[in-house]
């Protein structure tokens, strides 16, 4: 009998600014080994500083998305890795569960939940409260079982490393 293999685990994290997500990554990926992709860390400067620019956002969203996309196609024996955004919505991760699924890797997601008051006031990045608000509003409950969709169905924004 051949030894049975789990695939490869990648754990979606979502929740409002402020909600505890990034020391959740942080300690999950230390428990489990898992390599952490966020979006917030393209808004670094050299200095370790935050430097939100919201015209970046979907560059940055997509740049997130590519690391995560070459990380499940790197390793021979693969790697867990987590997912740091707030995720709101079903759209949002979309493209990271379909990524997952064509590599072969087991998509979750954990939701980590904080009244909107407290988010905000231990919200490291300094998000208004009304943005914080705008993602409390807009927060979905997932489904169970995911919607498969045709790979055509996405142009993922990635460029082959020779493009660069």
């Amino acid at each position: 009998m051949e030894p049975t293999t789990t695939p490869p685990q990648m754990i979606i994290l979502q929740g409002i600014s402020g909600a505890g997500k990034s020391e959740a990554a942080y300690l999950i990926s230390q428990a489990i080994g898992a390599t952490i992709y966020s979006t917030d860390d393209f808004f670094m400067d050299r200095e370790g500083n935050y430097a939100f620019d919201g015209r970046k956002l979907p560059e940055y969203h997509s740049k997130n998305l590519c690391a995560a996309i070459k990380h499940m196609g790197d390793y021979k024996i693969p790697k867990p890795l987590i997912i740091d955004n707030t995720n709101t919505t079903l759209w949002e991760v979309q493209p990271y569960l379909e990524a997952a699924r064509l590599a072969g890797f087991t998509p979750s997601i954990l939701r980590i939940e904080a009244p909107i008051d407290i988010a905000f006031a231990r919200c490291a990045h300094n998000v208004p409260l009304s943005t914080i608000q705008d993602q409390a509003s807009r927060l979905e409950k997932f489904p169970t079982e995911w919607p498969s969709i045709p790979v055509k169905a996405y142009e993922f924004p990635c460029k082959d490393d020779k493009e660069e």
